[in-house]
């Protein structure tokens, strides 16, 4: 992991971007197959690599994108719950890849975020999936796009998390309900309308009410 924080530090360009590829993939290995994400310290070291994952996850490089989308992947599979530790550290560059107009790399976030929530559940990223539904209010292309990812990202964290885990986020979710059920976009309302669907089956009291 030192060397790979060294490695890290040069700049990526055409000589060294394969490197930094290949330093991607190594981590995901040690962590699914050596189990490296068990050892102390371990979670020290992803966040000295915070900004290197980011510039990856950012690249216009396909190849290179993609190997940092499949280390989050990766990680939450190996470290499961306890990926939460980290999931601060990524998401807010993940919401802000939604609005990319590559489809591709729109794909792959969404792939990877719908992942990571089905691995290590995330039930604290429900507060900030809410708020976005709640602040993006313009009719922007941008925000039309972030709206509806960020709502079918809520959807999958409602579905995989337990009754007792999104109780404490009751409020945002019907907030966030109440926000988008009008807005302008059918992709979004028709999400939100799935969102409300999963809400009623998961706390049906509340609901009621």
């Amino acid at each position: 992991m030192k060397q790979i924080h060294q490695l890290f530090k040069k700049k990526e360009n055409e000589e060294t971007w394969e490197l930094f590829d290949q330093a991607l993939k190594n981590i995901k290995i040690w962590a699914t197959v050596d189990k490296i994400h068990q050892y102390p310290g371990f979670v020290d070291h992803i966040k000295l690599l915070q900004q290197p994952i980011i510039s990856a996850l950012n690249s216009e490089r396909t190849r290179l994108a993609g190997s940092a989308n499949e280390l989050l992947q990766g990680l939450s599979k190996a470290m499961q719950r306890k990926y939460e530790l980290i999931h601060e550290l990524f998401l807010p560059t993940l919401i802000k890849l939604f609005s990319r107009t590559n489809k591709l790399h729109v794909r792959h976030t969404m792939t990877t975020f719908k992942t990571i929530v089905e691995n290590s559940k995330v039930p604290r990223t429900t507060h900030r999936l809410c708020l976005i539904l709640r602040n993006h209010n313009d009719g922007n292309n941008n925000n039309k796009a972030v709206k509806y990812h960020v709502t079918e990202c809520l959807n999958t964290v409602i579905q995989v998390n337990a009754t007792s885990d999104l109780l404490r986020y009751v409020d945002d979710i019907q907030d966030a309900i109440r926000n988008t059920a009008m807005d302008p976009a059918p992709e979004v309302r028709s999400s939100i309308r799935m969102c409300y669907k999963l809400y009623c089956e998961k706390i049906p009291t509340h609901a009621s009410k």
